[in-house]
């Protein structure tokens, strides 16, 4: 079985197609029995939905494959700019730091605002505001108005978050 360092671009290339505009890969080689050269490479998988190919029974996420294919290095880290880990178009990956993936975050489920950062409190009916930097959970304070509380965490993000699309809002009519 091979490492998981061991593959290089040469080797994928060799192995793999990657098509840039789109994010798909391509086998150019019959990896086993049950798939062809000329089939779509990998599947989405575990409960996040990233894109995973297995070369030489070793699992690699398609996002991290696609930067090596392109630029010849294996990245530190990967941010899916428009934040959907199955989209490995390479114009939507960036190299990052640990906290730049962090703050390019996805709005949750069960979110009250539509809006990250921005929640309605039942008790008061008022909105707080808040931010995560540092490790550290921020209050930004409690507003009555929404658009108030949507203000001041864009405030903050604009202060504290390095690097985050300007253009990208965390609201949920963006996505």
């Amino acid at each position: 079985m091979a490492d998981r360092n061991s593959l290089t671009a040469e080797r994928l290339r060799e192995l793999l197609h990657y098509e840039p505009d789109t994010g798909e890969w391509t086998w150019l080689i019959r990896p086993s029995q049950a798939v062809r050269a000329g089939n779509i490479a990998g599947s989405l998988t575990g409960s996040h939905r990233y894109l995973q190919i297995k070369i030489h029974g070793v699992s690699y996420k398609g996002h991290r494959l696609a930067w090596l294919y392109v630029t010849g290095q294996w990245p530190t880290e990967i941010d899916h700019i428009n934040r959907n880990r199955a989209d490995c178009r390479f114009k939507n990956l960036r190299e990052a730091t640990r906290k730049q993936n962090t703050e390019n975050r996805s709005l949750g489920l069960n979110s009250t605002s539509g809006f990250l950062g921005v929640s309605k409190r039942n008790k008061t009916g008022k909105w707080h505001a808040y931010i995560t930097h540092g490790g550290q959970r921020i209050g930004l304070g409690l507003y009555r108005l929404k658009r108030d509380a949507i203000a001041a965490r864009r405030l903050a993000e604009a202060t504290l978050f390095t690097n985050a699309p300007e253009n990208l809002h965390k609201s949920r009519r963006n996505l």
